[in-house]
């Protein structure tokens, strides 16, 4: 009695919306990454299937981060493609990435692509009777322009490592790390972080201060600035002598201009 009871709630289901789902989205959720200023054009796709003869009221809308306001919208019935918002300007609106006419404008070709484009782009395909959702996270990044490290005696037999990172986008990791010649690299977590923003970029600056009692000699304090979801990482590292008696310290600093590990594109 149950099943048929069960079959019976299935079949009226199906009556209302026509069977099985009429859309179906062909790939993964993808990711693709760029540095700035490489690149003249970038495409995301929006790759569905439909139902032969399911295609009425079929409409095309690109969304940004969590706007509810579409940023993309293409009728393939009638309505030219349009943008709004973040993209108006910045999107060939004569692109096709298929011949099909109901796939023809489903696309994004976003031109002279620089990074407050970055972000998180949901694709709705929707029509009378189904609607499917497609993800894309376009990453474009800018390499920290210079990473710093170094070492201040601000009290008598202490130690204050000073990481500084100025110009990156997005939001990058900041490690400091002590390398010591008795043990493994150890992350000095629980240092302060100082994190600003200027024309469109982010600076970070960490410390973190050490007595020298717990330095076994001579220790190598390394900065490393990673970006997430790209293989870029900038290391500069800086070599400090505690003094256990008190009196100055012998420590030196160095800085390194990005340019470490880059990843041109990159699509999961």
């Amino acid at each position: 009695m149950k099943i048929w009871h069960s079959y019976l709630i299935y079949t009226s289901v199906a009556l209302l919306t026509g069977g099985t789902e009429s859309i179906q989205v062909e790939e993964p959720p993808g990711l693709k990454v760029f540095e700035n200023g490489t690149v003249n054009d970038i495409v995301l796709d929006c790759p569905f299937v439909l139902e032969e003869g399911d295609s009425a009221g079929l409409v095309i809308k690109w969304f940004h981060l969590t706007n509810p306001v579409a940023v993309y919208q293409w009728i393939p019935s009638g309505s030219a493609p349009q943008a709004t918002g973040i993209l108006e300007g910045r999107v060939d609106l004569e692109y096709q990435v298929s011949q099909d006419n109901y796939h023809r404008h489903r696309a994004l070709r976003i031109l002279q692509p620089t990074t407050e484009l970055t972000g998180q782009y949901t694709c709705s395909i929707s029509s009378f009777n189904d609607e499917k959702l497609y993800k894309q996270n376009l990453i474009i990044y800018s390499e920290p322009q210079e990473v710093k490290v170094w070492t201040e005696q601000r009290d008598e037999q202490e130690v204050t490592v000073v990481c500084e990172v100025n110009h990156v986008f997005p939001q990058p990791r900041l490690y400091l790390l002590q390398v010591s010649p008795a043990a493994e690299s150890v992350v000095l977590s629980d240092g302060k972080k100082v994190i600003t923003q200027s024309q469109g970029t982010y600076n970070l600056l960490m410390e973190r201060t050490m007595s020298d009692h717990d330095l076994a000699g001579a220790t190598v304090f390394q900065c490393v600035v990673t970006i997430p979801d790209t293989q870029v990482q900038v290391i500069a590292a800086t070599k400090y002598h505690p003094t256990k008696t008190g009196g100055s310290a012998a420590h030196s600093a160095v800085s390194v201009v990005a340019g470490i590990a880059l990843l041109v594109l990159w699509r999961v």
